[in-house]
C-alpha cells in the first residue's frame, strides 16, 4: 500500500465510535407515533440558540436543559410549520401543520432515550481505533460533541447524573486526545472546532481525516482542509475500509480488543442496573390527535483559558 501522508485520525463518538443518538430518537417516535424525523428537525430549527446546542457548549446545566429541551420539542408553531418544510425539501409526502399531531414532550425522558442509545459501543469502530493507535504512525483523537453533568454521583436515584455513568476509561484510553465540545465552548460544525483540534493534535488540516455521521460537520471539516469519511447507521464496516485507503493498512480484523470486550460489559451493566427512571418508559408523552389526549408510550467562542480543564467532578457524556 501506498505510505499514507495523513497523519491524525479524528473519530466522532456517537454514530461512530458508539450508537447514534439519533436511534434512540427514532425509538423514542415509534412508541410515541411520532412521525418520523419530526424530533430531530424540532431539535435541528433551533439553530445555534437550541437548549441540545447550548449544552452541548456547556452553556447549560442539565436541570436547566431538561425543561428548556421539552419546551422547544413540544413547540408546535414552530416545529409544525419547520417538519412540512423537510418533507417538501426531501420530496416526501406533501401535508398540512394542522395534519401534525401536537405533542408534548418530557425533555429529560427523550433525552434519555438518546443517551442509552449512545451506551452501546460499535466494536468494529473501536477495533480500528485501537489498531490505528498501536501503529504509532498516526495521532488518534476523539472529537465529540457533549455535554458535563453538574452532578456527582449519589445514592439518590432520581439524580440526573444517575441514569448515564462517567465515560469509560477504557474508552478514553484508545485515544491520544479527548476533545470534547462542552469544554473548549465549541461544537461541530462549527468550523473553529476543527481548526483548534487540528492544532492541538500539531497537525495541519490537511494531514487529517475526520470521521463523522453528521453531513453538516463532515462538510465543515472538510471546507477547512480535512479528509471527511461519512459514517451511516449500521454500515461502519464500509468507513473503515474506506479509512484503510487513506491510511494504507489494514484495520479490519475479527479479533475482538480486550478494551471494546470491556467497553461491551459496561453498557450491559449499564443497562441492567439502571434505576427505573432512567429507561426508556412510555408514560409521560402526551400525543393531542382531533382533540382527544392519548398518553403513551450565540456560538460560545473558546476561552484558551480553558484548555484541558475538567468540570471538579469530571462526569461528561459522549454524544
Amino acid at each position: 500500500m501506498k505510505a499514507p501522508r495523513f497523519k491524525a485520525v479524528f473519530f466522532d463518538m456517537g454514530g461512530v465510535c458508539v450508537h447514534s443518538p439519533l436511534e434512540g430518537i427514532r425509538t423514542f417516535e415509534r412508541q410515541n407515533g411520532i412521525p418520523e424525523n419530526y424530533l430531530n428537525v424540532a431539535i435541528s430549527v433551533q439553530g445555534e440558540h437550541g437548549a441540545f446546542q447550548k449544552l452541548e457548549r456547556g452553556e447549560l446545566k442539565l436541570s436547566e436543559f431538561y425543561p428548556e429541551f421539552g419546551r422547544q420539542c413540544s413547540d408546535h408553531a414552530t416545529n409544525a410549520k419547520a417538519y412540512v418544510e423537510y418533507l417538501v425539501k426531501k420530496g416526501g409526502e406533501r401535508i398540512s401543520e394542522d395534519q401534525i399531531p401536537q405533542i408534548t414532550v418530557d425533555g429529560k425522558e427523550l433525552f434519555t432515550f438518546m443517551m442509552e442509545e449512545a451506551q452501546k459501543p460499535d466494536l468494529l469502530v473501536l477495533n480500528a481505533v485501537r489498531k490505528l493507535k498501536e501503529s504509532k504512525r498516526f495521532k488518534i483523537a476523539a472529537l465529540t460533541n457533549n455535554f458535563q453533568s453538574e452532578e456527582t454521583p449519589t445514592a439518590d436515584p432520581d439524580s440526573a447524573g444517575q441514569a448515564f455513568g462517567r465515560p469509560p476509561a477504557e474508552l478514553v484510553a484508545l485515544f491520544d486526545e479527548y476533545i470534547e465540545s462542552s469544554l473548549v465552548g465549541m461544537r461541530k460544525p462549527d468550523p473553529e472546532i476543527f481548526r483548534y483540534a487540528c492544532d492541538r493534535m500539531g497537525v495541519q488540516p490537511s494531514e487529517a481525516i475526520m470521521l463523522d455521521d453528521i453531513g453538516p460537520n463532515l462538510k465543515a471539516a472538510k471546507d477547512v482542509g480535512m479528509t471527511p469519511i461519512r459514517v451511516y447507521v449500521g454500515r461502519s464496516k464500509e468507513a473503515i475500509e474506506e479509512l484503510e485507503k487513506l491510511v494504507g493498512m489494514s484495520l479490519l480484523e475479527s479479533r475482538e480488543p480486550s478494551n471494546s470486550r470491556q467497553l461491551r460489559d459496561r453498557q450491559k451493566t449499564v443497562v441492567e442496573s439502571s434505576p427505573p427512571h432512567a429507561r426508556p418508559s412510555t408514560r409521560s408523552t402526551s400525543i393531542q390527535r382531533n382533540s382527544c389526549t392519548h398518553t403513551r408510550p450565540p456560538t460560545a467562542r473558546y476561552d484558551r483559558s480553558r484548555r484541558g480543564a475538567r468540570p471538579a467532578d469530571g462526569v461528561c457524556r459522549w454524544t
